[in-house]
């Protein structure tokens, strides 16, 4: 497209909230040469505008919606930098694949919003709300892990020494780097704990099969330690006759 900074790729039209919500959208198409909506100066509001010629302010007339785009700009800016942030790795001959990935990065910076929009609705703290990057991860974590059980692995020799090939084939530990220790009172323990699963996984009640491992904290009550674990959330978690943190985990 001649004149823009990225003259080769897709336009779409959109409309934007102020916060970067969006509201409609509409991929364009060529040219068209059909009827336009022009608004005319009325209604018009008086401003205030410095003068250079008498250096004082005076009074001049601009029309109303000159005031309202000027205090409403910005949302698609905006939108473009939330879809800007954390894009997608895709690759494909296919054109209209971008335009389809791009309608999905749309749709889970809209999720972000609302839910940003919630929680300072419920006054909740700062601290406790998700940014953009672990709402994302959550929301595919969700999407992958509720209401499905994990599959079998191969036969054979697990790949690492430490954790059972079950719990360490769990989708929640792809991708995490090995912890210095296991956990346990005696040995080494790591820096940082994993985080927790989705809610929506741990009480989707599907796949959650407790394993033996090697004996660490658990991550429901913090104080016990154990060595039972979930298959499914890849957490320690007591699972005793005296403590049952495995089921207040999953079902509360």
């Amino acid at each position: 497209m001649r004149g823009k900074p990225h003259p080769w790729g897709f336009k779409v039209w959109v409309r934007a909230g102020i916060s970067g919500m969006m509201l409609d959208f509409d991929v364009y198409q060529g040219s068209n040469n059909g009827v336009r909506v022009k608004s005319g100066p009325e209604p018009v509001q008086e401003i205030q505008r410095w003068d250079k010629a008498t250096k004082t302010y005076i009074d001049v007339e601009r029309p109303y919606i000159v005031g309202t785009y000027n205090k409403f700009m910005g949302g698609v800016d905006l939108l473009d930098s939330f879809t800007a942030k954390y894009k997608y790795a895709l690759k494909s001959r296919r054109w209209y694949m971008y335009i389809f990935w791009h309608t999905i990065t749309l749709a889970v910076v809209n999720a972000w919003l609302l839910y940003r929009r919630h929680c300072q609705a419920l006054r909740m703290p700062k601290k406790e709300i998700l940014n953009m990057r672990k709402f994302q991860a959550q929301l595919a974590s969700s999407l992958i892990l509720v209401d499905t059980t994990l599959k079998t692995t191969k036969r054979g020799r697990p790949s690492s020494g430490n954790g059972s090939p079950v719990a360490a084939g769990s989708p929640l530990n792809a991708g995490k780097r090995p912890s210095l220790g296991d956990g346990s009172p005696n040995g080494p323990s790591s820096k940082k704990s994993c985080a927790h699963p989705p809610l929506d996984v741990r009480t989707d009640l599907t796949g959650h099969f407790p394993l033996k491992t090697k004996r660490g904290r658990c991550r429901n009550c913090s104080k016990g330690y154990t060595n039972t674990q979930c298959s499914k959330c890849d957490v320690r978690l007591c699972f005793s006759e005296d403590k049952n943190c495995f089921w207040d985990y999953h079902c509360k």
